[in-house]
């Protein structure tokens, strides 16, 4: 039983996220897991355009799809560090054999080319 590492990005929400419904259907098809997490990049929040408000927003949004995400069984881990390093972390946990992703996260899908493990970005709805 593997685990399908599910990245949230920017899109915090549960509802109409195609990655997370993907997500679901596939870890569903082969009995695995789904392991939502979302990376807090120090590089991202240190830089001079990051700001105190957006922090702000980003927590507000992560505490409500925390609460979403452990309703249907799958709590929100959120971890620090570089997006490499975190990767290698939960795949030193966890028997991890893809990864998705709402949009592209161009870290990541390095990390999961250069393990032998897909890793899918999928479109967001068009709105």
């Amino acid at each position: 039983m593997g685990v399908t590492i599910l990245s949230f990005g920017r899109d915090l929400r549960v509802q109409d996220h195609p990655a997370l419904a993907r997500a679901g259907q596939e870890a569903g098809a082969e009995g695995g897991a789904v392991l939502p997490v979302f990376i807090v990049d120090p590089a991202v929040w240190s830089a001079p355009e990051a700001s105190a408000r957006q922090w702000r927003v980003v927590a507000e949004g992560l505490a409500s799809l925390s609460a979403a995400l452990a309703a249907r069984g799958a709590p929100l881990q959120v971890e620090i560090g570089p997006p490499v390093e975190v990767l290698d972390r939960l795949a030193a946990r966890w028997p991890v054999v893809r990864g998705l992703a709402l949009g592209a996260q161009p870290p990541a899908e390095d990390w999961a080319r250069r393990r032998g493990l897909p890793w899918r970005p999928v479109a967001a709805p068009r709105r």
